[in-house]
């Protein structure tokens, strides 16, 4: 119960963000937008879904190498 409570405590919080200019080809932006549309969810929101669990397993992979 308590990882529940520091969980979502930790979701509440604003992280600080970062501005960042992404080159994508034309046909995954209009992917991306083709969900937003289906969702409601901004394009930027529907990358961050997609990329987090990606990332995060690639640096776990890298710092398992080391």
């Amino acid at each position: 119960v308590e990882d529940d409570k520091t969980a979502t405590l930790r979701k509440l919080e604003k992280e600080p963000t970062k501005s960042y200019p992404l080159r994508i080809p034309t046909s995954l932006f209009d992917d991306l937008r083709e969900i937003g549309a289906l969702t409601g969810i901004s394009i930027n929101a529907i990358c961050l879904e997609l990329l987090r669990p990606v990332v995060k397993k690639k640096l776990k992979e890298l710092k398992d190498l080391e």
